[in-house]
């Protein structure tokens, strides 16, 4: 194996383990003293602490080095994307092998993911319709700009993700009632 390929390996796979083990035994003493079964995943999710910090990093030096930060916005969709998809998708593809091995079903109640995932699209294409109309030459793009239309963008992005866990959260206690 070349030296760049056990670099990325093991840069890979180290912080990875680590944040499995604390993660687990935070995830474990959190979610069985505060929190329903259902809460609002962003919330329960261990991995995102490790790779807040590295994705925010990513992100802006691609934002820094494109005239246009259009890097930047794929960096932090791509790296997400991946979050979720190794982060559910390979625990519950070995969960569901090991069941299967046992002669068991492997299920997954889908408790209240049907509202979060209802606000989060809605919150969602808020967000998109904003970037879109920030678009003009004189906002200054997407990212950054001038403060007049920086700071409020991000404090109603901030506003944005509150909602989300909020009404998320109110659901999953059943103060808010749907049927899906």
């Amino acid at each position: 194996m070349h030296a760049s390929s056990k670099i990325i390996v093991w840069s890979t796979l180290v912080p990875n383990v680590q944040a499995s083990f604390v993660g687990e035994y935070f995830l474990h003493v959190f979610t069985s003293t505060y929190l329903e079964k259902g809460f609002p995943a962003c919330f329960k999710s261990h991995h995102s602490f490790f790779v807040i910090p590295a994705d925010t990093f990513a992100s802006k030096v691609a934002a820094v080095g494109d005239e246009y930060a259009d890097s930047s916005i794929g960096n932090v969709t791509g790296s997400n994307s991946v979050n979720v998809f190794l982060g559910l998708g390979v625990a519950w593809s070995i969960a569901a092998i090991a069941k299967a091995a046992k002669g068991e079903r492997f299920e997954v109640e889908a408790g209240s993911l049907g509202f979060s995932v209802v606000v989060f699209c809605c919150t969602a294409v808020t967000a998109i319709t904003v970037m879109m109309l920030r678009r003009n030459k004189k906002v200054g793009g997407e990212l950054g700009g001038a403060k007049a239309f920086k700071l409020p963008t991000s404090l109603f992005f901030t506003f944005l993700w509150i909602l989300y866990i909020v009404l998320s959260s109110l659901q999953t206690y059943c103060h808010i009632k749907t049927n899906f």
